[in-house]
């Protein structure tokens, strides 16, 4: 049975607790250290290095589409999820101090559109203009730059669930095949998540500049 649930922190109180299987979304490998008692890991979708993300402002903020170094980004604000461990050791590392927190995804990104912060970090959209849209409001990436963040993502299967043992051996072979003709890579690719767009966009933080979240 399939339960929506839009919570980061929510999702892994379910599965931990054993009221799910497993979460449909990845989460990342550092925020399951504390729960490996409860938990089992599956492979990862997501390796160190792999998540390439926009910095994403809306579309009449000159001063954050102008903002194309180190320095400029500095004198931005942004909004984020303080759950979302590494997406801000991604704003810390580039140095921004200004870090408005809320706890929904649309919340976020109406502090961006209502100018309450400058930039927040998503992955580049498969739409033509790698827009984020929600709802009736849309933010758009600043161009020619793009951040990596650090860890890996993986699928949490909680041990309290009868056939937790059946489902991570499914989950191992299931990835591993996967991977080996390649279409975890074209899946990443079609849905802009691996986006060819950017290959060329500079990247402001190279992995080995900041310290890994684990894989």
């Amino acid at each position: 049975m399939l339960r929506p649930e839009n919570s980061y922190l929510r999702i892994l109180r379910l599965v931990q607790d054993g009221q799910v299987a497993l979460s449909a979304a990845l989460v990342w490998k550092a925020d399951l250290k504390n729960y490996e008692d409860t938990l089992l890991i599956s492979p990862a979708l997501v390796h160190e290095g792999e998540f390439i993300a926009g910095i994403y402002t809306h579309a009449t903020n000159s001063n954050a589409l102008n903002a194309k170094t180190p320095e400029a980004l500095r004198q931005l604000s942004a909004a984020s999820n303080s759950h979302w461990k590494a997406d801000i050791a991604t704003l810390h590392q580039l140095g921004i101090k200004k870090i408005y927190y809320s706890t929904y995804w649309p919340q976020i990104v109406r502090m961006v559109v209502a100018r309450r912060a400058d930039i927040t970090l998503a992955p580049f959209q498969s739409n033509p203009d790698m827009k984020v849209q929600v709802n009736d409001v849309e933010l758009v990436p600043i161009p020619g730059i793009k951040v990596s963040l650090p860890g890996s993502r993986h699928w949490p299967i909680s041990k309290k669930h009868p056939e937790s043992a059946a489902i991570s051996a499914a989950l191992v072979r299931g990835i591993a095949a996967l991977e080996a003709n390649n279409t975890i890579q074209r899946a990443y690719e079609e849905s802009g998540f691996f986006h060819p767009a950017v290959k060329h966009w500079t990247l402001i933080n190279p992995p080995d500049t900041h310290s890994s979240t684990g894989d």
